[in-house]
């Protein structure tokens, strides 16, 4: 989440399955692309940087130049970040771009769920008690369905006769 500091970008940017050579920042507040730029720059001041001030510029430049990663902003007028995502998906070149989420609000703040692949991971890996909290914590979020099961896990006692 927003804030971010370099530290946090520079270990983002270090769990990244391949080296990165092009960067992509795509939000809507033009202080926030010159910071994360800047920062960008001091990680790695070999790192090509594009700055896109919106999603359909992000677009328009991610197709351009199909950068390694982007760095996205979920929260924009016009094309918001799922948008963004949802077109990035479409295009058979741009489909294994790296895509680092750089945004104000929290997963849990938002309406929309991400899709595709969310990966959880921490140098030192989970314990056994940690990934079962992560567990639990994810399974808490689901609504009750429409058949009207408790959100909790448990099973509804069968019905009896009559």
């Amino acid at each position: 989440p927003k804030p971010v500091n370099r530290e946090e970008l520079r270990a983002a940017l270090a769990r990244l399955p391949a080296p990165v050579h092009t960067a992509l920042i795509v939000d809507d507040d033009r202080d926030i692309v010159r910071l994360l730029a800047r920062m960008l720059r001091s990680i790695d001041p070999g790192l090509k940087v594009f700055e896109a001030f919106g999603g359909r510029e992000g677009l328009v430049i991610a197709r351009e130049q199909q950068p390694d990663v982007i760095l996205l902003d979920l929260v924009m007028p016009e094309v918001n970040g799922y948008a963004f995502m949802e077109e990035l998906g479409q295009e058979p070149v741009l489909t294994a771009t790296q895509v680092i989420i750089v945004s104000v609000r929290s997963v849990m703040q938002e309406l929309k769920p991400v899709t595709g692949e969310v990966r959880l991971t921490r140098a030192a890996g989970f314990t056994v008690t940690e990934l079962l909290g992560v567990v639990q914590a994810l399974l808490s979020g689901f609504r009750p369905t429409a058949t009207g099961l408790p959100t909790n896990g448990a099973v509804p006692p069968a019905a009896g006769p009559g």
